[in-house]
């Protein structure tokens, strides 16, 4: 699912990415549970294709969720961790 997100975005498909994206979030949730990497990249995905629609508040949503979840997992000095704040940061 996500090179098919990848695919979808870089052809400029936002919606149809978005759905993607909300898929694979959703799989890894089942899969992975709330706190684990992979969850938190997932909600960044999310996040990057709600920003690309032009949806603002749910890609805060979306951004601050990763970032909470890879500072739990991963700490604060984490390179993700930091790569999750600017994302959230460049919103505002």
């Amino acid at each position: 699912l996500q090179g098919k997100m990848a695919e979808l975005y870089q052809a400029g498909k936002y919606s149809d990415a978005l759905d993607c994206s909300i898929e694979c979030h959703t799989l890894v949730l089942e899969c992975f549970g709330e706190d684990h990497p992979a969850t938190a990249s997932a909600a960044n995905n999310r996040a990057l294709m709600h920003k690309s629609l032009g949806e603002t508040t749910e890609a805060i949503k979306f951004y601050d969720e990763a970032l909470q979840v890879y500072r739990d997992v991963l700490g604060n000095e984490h390179a993700s961790t930091a790569t999750a704040a600017c994302n959230l940061a460049l919103l505002y």
